[in-house]
């Protein structure tokens, strides 16, 4: 039941974790519930059946993960109507964009959402700017992918399904901020933006750290944490030192580990690092580790 324990972990942290964004960046003009309202306990998860839903065509990426746990979510545990999931948007037999899901909530209201979970890395300290805010892959940006979100998925029900009464962007994921570095602010919105468009990361957003290979050996051997490598799809959920999983490494065993891995392919590395042997769990530490010319690539992760 590994798998069972872990997809419930990771399906109310898709629920309960704070939202990445600001509802003011990606709700302006739209009625909305709350993105706080929902609340999922672990006990109100019934594993074999969520099993049997994920273990069919069991998504490795990241974020068809994430959405599978939020439609489960929706129709299972909300109770909640689907009526349309990546439906195809076209206007004089040209594809116009896609519409991640469409449902009737508990008020029968036809609800549009947008769904993303995303992993921003801050490339420099101080106060930034919503591009500065990049994923690992590189092309992916906040201030793109918020702009799209708001400007273009949004709007493709205002304008080809005029009954939606609710539109949302539920984005959860975290700001990984450089190591030892204090936490950057967005700056206000620059000239040129539309009034539409107005990233700000919430306030309570989920953070983490990251570092440049070539920094981490020298990083590594002043602590005693130990490390675990976080694979897709498995980004989500927090972890800690008693969790079951993967096997954690010392610090020396995650430098060389590192070492053979950016030997061998350029793709970051995510790691929950922890304390073994507190006497009480102790929240893990995310941190990406990069190569050393991140930003500076163009491969996929």
């Amino acid at each position: 039941m590994e798998n069972a324990e872990r997809w419930v972990r990771d399906l109310c942290w898709a629920v309960n974790s704070p939202s990445l964004l600001g509802e003011s960046a990606l709700l302006r003009g739209s009625e909305n519930a709350s993105l706080g309202a929902w609340q999922l306990r672990p006990e109100d998860v019934d594993r074999e059946h969520l099993s049997r839903e994920l273990s069919e065509r069991f998504p490795r990426r990241t974020g068809r993960y994430f959405e599978r746990l939020i439609l489960y979510w929706l129709e299972h545990l909300r109770g909640c109507r689907l009526v349309a999931h990546g439906l195809q948007v076209r206007d004089d037999n040209r594809t116009v964009g896609e519409i991640d899901v469409l449902f009737r909530d508990e008020h029968d209201r036809l609800t549009h959402w947008e769904l993303a979970v995303k992993f921003y890395l801050q490339v420099a300290p101080g106060k930034t700017a919503a591009s500065d805010y990049v994923g690992p892959n590189v092309r992916d940006t906040l201030e793109r992918k918020t702009r799209r979100l708001v400007e273009h998925q949004l709007r493709l029900s205002e304008r080809y399904f005029p009954d939606v009464e609710v539109r949302q962007a539920f984005v959860k994921g975290r700001i990984f901020t450089p190591w030892q570095t204090r936490p950057a602010t967005l700056e206000p919105k620059r000239a040129g933006v539309s009034e539409r468009f107005s990233p700000v990361l919430a306030d309570d957003h989920l953070r983490g750290r990251w570092i440049r290979h070539g920094d981490a050996a020298t990083a590594f051997a002043t602590d005693d944490l130990h490390c675990r490598v976080l694979k897709k799809p498995y980004w989500l959920a927090d972890q800690t030192a008693q969790a079951s999983g993967d096997a954690m490494f010392s610090s020396g065993e995650c430098v060389v580990f590192l070492k053979n891995h950016f030997d061998n392919r350029p793709g970051p590395v995510l790691l929950s690092r922890c304390r073994m042997g507190s006497p009480a769990p102790e929240p893990a530490q995310p941190l990406f580790v990069v190569p050393d010319h991140w930003p500076n690539l163009h491969e996929e992760d």
